[in-house]
């Protein structure tokens, strides 16, 4: 990114200026030189080609060596060692300079860098335009962004990290450098849950004992529950026969933080309400079976669209796994462990053993599981495992001296 923005050889024209008959092109270096020189609102065009010279690549390498960023493929680069003597590409990685750009281009699209641009193919080279503006033009945009995602409380803060950034690296590398941490942080993680249910359901298949016809309709209710499951539909009522009146039932609602704070949708209340799915009251004349493949369905398909791990989607999903049964799938089996562990650890961070308990107890009173052994276990080799981890750390910590 960096590179793209102050080193990247680019043409540079006048050709979006009013008045202008002959446009003058002239070569520069990165696109932001001109960015503070000329009025708000003026157009400046930028031609970037994607012709891989090896002697101009090799220029940027040298950069990127230096900064210990993955390099683009040329001959010098493959002979390149870090200080170990090992290969350099092996450990950091090497990049294909056309999606390099490309990924910049878009990201610098996001924060309103780059107004618009096209592609050459003949020709090698995109054609992009930017339009000179206010820096609060970039927050505003990248907190924009971030809405997408994220509580509004949580937006604000992370545009407080973006202007104490900016203070060190500029309003615009600022925005993009925490930007690009975020997409690799957190919708990589959003891409890959949803590879893994797409996983999952492969692995339902291959793994069943059952007759075939029996895992043709348990593929077909993974399917049907994934994307029409009842809780994920917004305004979504149900019939409570103790209250005797229809309520709001809509986990999507219920964690979508456009409508709620952070503290609201991540609050153990949820946990409590949705497990209710399976009483009597709530009910009614749907199965204790279909409502839990509800909730499943929702769980999954609302993690798919978050970035950040929510504790209340993690215990609902560790519920339907052990209602349903199943744990004796090695790869749910995993994703239980993986979901509870994340939960375990934050409340005992916080020092909330009684949700902890709680919630053991409310798996029991639900019939998800008859005694709590089963989750003693799992507590117990959390607790081992961040044991291990801690012994590792410290025997490493001290060998190295």
């Amino acid at each position: 990114m960096e590179l793209l923005i102050n080193k990247l050889h680019v043409k540079i024209s006048n050709e979006e200026f009013y008045g202008i008959d002959k446009p003058c092109i002239a070569n520069s270096q990165g696109i932001v030189k001109f960015i503070k020189r000329y009025n708000k609102g003026q157009i400046l065009t930028y031609y970037i080609s994607y012709k891989e010279n090896e002697q101009i690549l090799d220029e940027y390498n040298q950069y990127l060596y230096a900064n210990q960023m993955p390099v683009f493929n040329t001959l010098n680069a493959k002979k390149l060692k870090t200080n170990r003597g090992f290969s350099y590409i092996r450990d950091y990685g090497s990049a294909v300079y056309k999606d390099a750009i490309q990924k910049a281009i878009y990201r610098m699209c996001i924060i309103g860098l780059i107004d618009d641009f096209t592609e050459d193919y003949s020709e090698q080279t995109f054609r992009i335009t930017t339009v000179c503006q206010e820096d609060t033009e970039y927050y505003e945009r990248l907190s924009s962004y971030y809405r997408k995602y994220y509580s509004t409380e949580r937006v604000e803060s992370m545009m407080t990290e973006v202007r104490t950034l900016a203070k060190t690296e500029g309003v615009i590398m600022a925005c993009l450098k925490h930007l690009t941490s975020f997409i690799y942080k957190s919708i990589a993680e959003k891409r890959a849950r949803g590879i893994l249910d797409m996983e999952q359901f492969c692995n339902l298949a291959i793994s069943s004992k059952q007759d075939w016809k029996e895992t043709n309709e348990e593929l077909k209710d993974f399917i049907f529950y994934y994307f029409n499951s009842k809780y994920a539909r917004e305004g979504f009522v149900t019939y409570d026969s103790n209250l005797q009146i229809d309520v709001p039932f809509s986990l999507k609602d219920d964690t979508n933080h456009d409508d709620h704070s952070e503290e609201e949708i991540t609050s153990f209340d949820l946990v409590r309400k949705y497990m209710r799915v399976v009483d009597t009251e709530i009910v009614n004349h749907d199965s204790q079976m279909d409502n839990i493949k509800h909730l499943q369905g929702a769980v999954r398909l609302i993690r798919r669209a978050i970035a950040d791990m929510n504790p209340v989607l993690n215990l609902l999903n560790v519920f339907c796994i052990l209602y349903l049964g199943q744990e004796t799938n090695e790869m749910l089996e995993d994703e239980l462990y993986d979901d509870y562990k994340a939960v375990f650890i934050q409340y005992m961070d916080q020092g909330r053993w009684d949700l902890i308990e709680e919630f053991t107890q409310l798996l029991v009173r639900h019939e998800a599981l008859k005694d709590k052994e089963y989750i003693n276990k799992i507590q117990l080799a959390i607790q081992l495992e961040e044991h291990a981890k801690e012994i590792s750390n410290f025997y490493n910590k001290y060998t190295e001296i």
